[in-house]
């Protein structure tokens, strides 16, 4: 399953914007060993393993910061 070139830099421009104003996230966002493709492949398998067909954005982001550690 792939992402779309607008859906990874939605989930990126929410992600940075979230750092910017999260100095706890930024520390995780930052993390060398977590990067932007593994994130959204995490959001679409998670995604799929729901059996649901729509989500709401707050939805969505919400995987893309569970994603990175805490």
């Amino acid at each position: 399953m792939n992402a779309t070139d607008n859906f990874k830099k939605t989930i990126k421009a929410y992600l940075d914007q979230r750092a910017e104003e999260d100095v706890l996230f930024s520390f995780r966002y930052s993390l060398p060993r977590k990067n932007l493709d593994d994130c959204i492949t995490c959001i679409l398998n998670t995604v799929q393993k729901s059996g649901c067909n729509g989500f709401e954005d707050d939805e969505i982001f919400g995987m893309a910061v569970h994603y990175y550690p805490k």
